[in-house]
């Protein structure tokens, strides 16, 4: 009878090193997670998700979750970059209320060469008819374009994700028709090559 070979176990946990991931100078450089990998090379690419709270330390900010790729590695330290951002489901569904009116709009903002797809939702405080909600989508669309235009593609990304261009959305679209809230719900994030 012949004799099985048996493999050698390798530990590949011995072979990796952790790296530390920080955020983008937006938010301080602020350390967003740890990770392993064999190679430094191996880490630019990934992506880590945490809440904007986490970033800054207000409760008010615990609804928007934010995800960062890694750009590049140095010194034992992955550098990121804003990927996209979301509010929670929970948080958007609280807003929804019978008898009003849910306003989604869905915008592509291009600032040179780079693309911010985003998706908005306006809640109004009654139910509106169908000709308020394309004035007020128009308007919606109208403002992202100026804020496209008007600011950098940084700035913009800091502005939707604290709020400020929400509460311009707002101010524009309640001249329509009576508006509880706008919120920007979604930014995805495309930089151009």
């Amino acid at each position: 009878m012949a004799k099985k070979k048996t493999k050698k176990k390798v530990n590949k946990w011995k072979d990796k090193n952790w790296y530390t991931i920080e955020a983008p100078e937006t938010f301080e450089r602020k350390e967003i997670g740890d990770t392993p990998a064999t190679d430094k090379e191996e880490l630019i690419g990934r992506t880590v998700e945490t809440s904007l709270r986490d970033l800054t330390g207000k409760r008010s900010h615990n609804n928007i979750r934010v995800k960062f790729k890694v750009k590049e590695v140095e010194g034992g330290k992955g550098k990121t970059e804003i990927e996209s951002f979301n509010l929670t489901r929970g948080y958007i569904r609280k807003n929804i209320r019978k008898g009003r009116s849910v306003i989604n709009t869905i915008q592509d903002i291009e600032i040179n060469g780079n693309k911010l797809h985003t998706t908005t939702y306006a809640f109004t405080v009654g139910k509106l008819h169908s000709s308020k909600e394309k004035k007020i989508r128009k308007a919606i669309n109208e403002e992202l374009q100026k804020q496209g235009k008007e600011n950098d593609f940084e700035s913009l990304i800091q502005k939707m994700i604290f709020g400020k261009t929400a509460t311009d959305l707002f101010r524009k679209a309640k001249k329509i028709a009576p508006i509880n809230r706008i919120e920007i719900t979604k930014c995805e994030i495309e930089r151009g090559k």
